[in-house]
């Protein structure tokens, strides 16, 4: 009797501890009568078998153990079973946490655990499930089951694609430092509180369509909160430690949408990976996943600046490239040239080069250049001439912009080697007339006076002087229309070959070293522009002289002031001669410019003026300025008579007029 109560006494401690020590399982009867009625043999009768009451996690760990004590067929058998049966989300959830937990163990046959799980979920076309997990465990844990993961032939889509959904639920979850979710044996597992609709079963057909296994996935990590930020660098440090790449990922996602892709790395991102090395791995894949991949980064939020730091690093058409795909994401120039405009020089310029490789025009990038500061916008003026040396491009785009950004532009170009020379011949040949002189004030702004203007426009050729000239005198003369004396006087010897009411007379005020370097102090024209010194008085002589150089302008071009100053320089000048008008045999091109304007001269003074010239001797050749008014100019009365209708001499009487109506 005592040694059987002492017997009694000692083995009932023992059972204590036992039990204090395994807590978990204190479910095991009702488990293991569970476990009893499992009819073995195939996937769906073993389902069949489990359908009933919820399975809590902890209940999973002793149905596997008593069926592996059996054999390693029926624990195989069990596992394809319980991950084939139809369970509500959060089921779903309470199997996946309790067969990882089965699973982490540091037991001897800890790696067939993981196999046999890996084969279960991937025989159920579940292997995203895996990867969730995966997600819950200890880094030190994750890393074995993901090196598993893969020895068993699990893919890599289906951890970018749980990737791809935790980057999603990401998008709307505050992260917040957290710890996973740590699978330990002797610890029971929180239950995440469920929305209302998780509690509803399944739709049928769950298990043979991805997107119900994606949804519920993404309820998972949608449940996780701000763990899903730790739960995800769990995933992608366990896929590195398993001897995966970065790169693995990129390429199994390079036929993805933007949009999945923009899922897929703000995940990688927020799990730590650089948007540098994202790119890089991108690039391998080529022109096209790159571009993906930075339309991805642009959408998920990642700056300008990342990928263009990046980018500068690397050729010509990996800058364009990127650049073309951050203007496809939405991004704007302005945030390429601002950029641009605060990096090294040398690599602002790949940008700029950049920009035009992906089809952007001077004029688009010069319209963002011109919004920076003063400094920043000078800087990149130099740059962009010096990518394109299309100073009339330039020019051109910012013609209708303020004096001071002209100016600053203006400057940017001499800085980076463009001539004054060169400079004013692209306003006066590539810029619209109605727009020059902005930017000749913008020059003069500058420190340019007129004479350096029309010397550096000489230097091009003479035709450019002499359209530079009428510009500085549009700038500088006060203008006046011809009086009606004037006009008077001008229609009796030109008629309508000039059109008079263009004719303004500048009493000049340009400065005096243009006069004298251009004509001394005598009256020149340009164009229909007649310039006279300020102290001048106007003879009707003269002023018949110089409309004569406009009527060459009218039928030669501006050519004829370049031709009028050779004549005045190195030709016959004002002198006519009796043998200079033979020669020229009735014909007014045959005398030089300024001969031309004399003859005219000399016939009105000899006609209306009151002089002595002979007026037969100059009249052949006047007539050559004259031209009559047109017809359709004519007054209505000068038209009337031959409109009138005539009487017939036969008949005595006045024909009819037919008249025929148009509707």
């Amino acid at each position: 009797m005592p040694v059987a109560n002492t017997s009694a006494s000692t083995r009932r401690p023992a059972r204590r501890a036992s039990a204090s020590t395994t807590r978990p399982r204190a479910a095991a009867p009702r488990v293991l009568a569970a476990y009893k009625k499992i009819q073995f043999g195939s996937r769906q009768s073993v389902a069949r078998s489990l359908a009933g009451p919820r399975m809590a996690a902890l209940d999973i760990g002793p149905l596997l153990d008593a069926a592996q004590r059996e054999s390693v067929t029926k624990a195989n058998q069990l596992a394809v079973g319980l991950v084939a049966k139809k369970k509500n989300v959060g089921e779903e959830r309470d199997a996946i946490r309790g067969m990882m937990r089965w699973g982490a163990t540091r037991a001897t046959d800890a790696d067939a655990r993981r196999r046999l799980i890996v084969r279960a979920y991937k025989a159920n076309q579940r292997e995203m499930f895996v990867v969730h997990g995966i997600s819950e465990l200890a880094p030190d844990q994750a890393a074995l089951f993901m090196r598993t993961y893969f020895a068993e032939g699990g893919s890599m889509k289906a951890v970018i694609e749980w990737l791809q959904i935790a980057g999603k639920s990401l998008q709307t979850i505050q992260p917040a430092p957290t710890t996973n979710i740590i699978i330990d044996p002797a610890v029971r597992i929180p239950r995440p509180a469920r929305k209302a609709t998780q509690a509803a079963p399944q739709k049928a057909g769950f298990l043979d369509i991805v997107s119900d296994v994606a949804g519920a996935v993404g309820d998972f990590v949608s449940d996780a909160g701000s763990a899903a930020v730790n739960a995800v660098t769990t995933v992608v440090n366990a896929v590195l430690t398993a001897g995966k790449s970065l790169a693995d990922a990129v390429a199994a996602a390079a036929s993805w949408t933007v949009s999945q892709v923009t899922d897929l790395v703000r995940a990688l991102v927020a799990a730590g990976k650089g948007v540098q090395s994202i790119l890089t791995e991108a690039l391998a894949r080529g022109s096209a996943t790159l571009k993906k991949f930075v339309e991805a980064l642009a959408a998920a939020g990642r700056s300008v600046s990342e990928m263009l730091s990046w980018a500068v690093a690397r050729a010509a058409t990996v800058v364009k490239d990127t650049i073309a795909a951050l203007l496809s994401a939405g991004k704007t120039v302005y945030q390429v040239i601002v950029w641009a405009a605060a990096a090294e020089s040398a690599l602002a310029l790949k940008i700029v080069r950049g920009l035009l490789d992906a089809a952007k025009t001077v004029a688009t990038i010069m319209a963002d250049v011109i919004r920076l500061e003063v400094a920043l916008m000078r800087k990149m003026v130099t740059l962009v001439f010096q990518a394109t040396q299309k100073l009339a491009d330039i020019l051109a785009s910012i013609a209708q912009s303020a004096t001071s950004i002209i100016r600053t532009v203006l400057e940017g170009l001499l800085a980076a080697g463009a001539t004054l020379a060169a400079t004013v011949a692209s306003i006066f040949t590539n810029v619209a007339q109605a727009f020059r002189r902005g930017l000749v004030e913008g020059l003069m702004a500058i420190g340019k006076s007129a004479l350096d203007i029309l010397k550096a426009a000489l230097f091009t050729s003479a035709a450019m002087l002499a359209l530079a000239f009428a510009s500085l005198m549009e700038i500088f003369g006060g203008h006046r229309p011809l009086n009606s004396a004037e006009l008077s006087a001008a229609r009796k010897v030109f008629g309508w070959s000039i059109d008079l009411s263009r004719v303004k007379i500048a009493v000049a005020s340009i400065p005096a070293d243009v006069v004298n370097w251009l004509n001394g102090q005598r009256p020149f024209t340009t164009m229909y522009i007649i310039n006279f010194a300020s102290s001048a008085h106007i003879t009707m002589g003269t002023l018949i002289h110089e409309l004569t150089h406009v009527w060459q302008g009218v039928v030669a071009g501006p050519v004829y002031m370049v031709e009028a100053l050779h004549s005045q320089f190195f030709g016959r000048g004002y002198e006519v001669t009796a043998a200079d008008i033979n020669a020229a045999g009735g014909d007014i091109n045959k005398l030089e410019r300024e001969q031309q304007a004399v003859v005219v001269e000399r016939y009105y003074m000899g006609k209306w003026g009151g002089s002595s010239w002979d007026v037969a001797t100059y009249e052949p050749l006047a007539k050559d300025v004259y031209k009559p008014m047109p017809m359709t100019m004519l007054p209505i009365g000068t038209l009337l008579p031959a409109m009138l209708p005539f009487r017939s001499k036969a008949a005595g009487r006045v024909p009819r007029l037919a008249i025929r109506s148009y509707n």
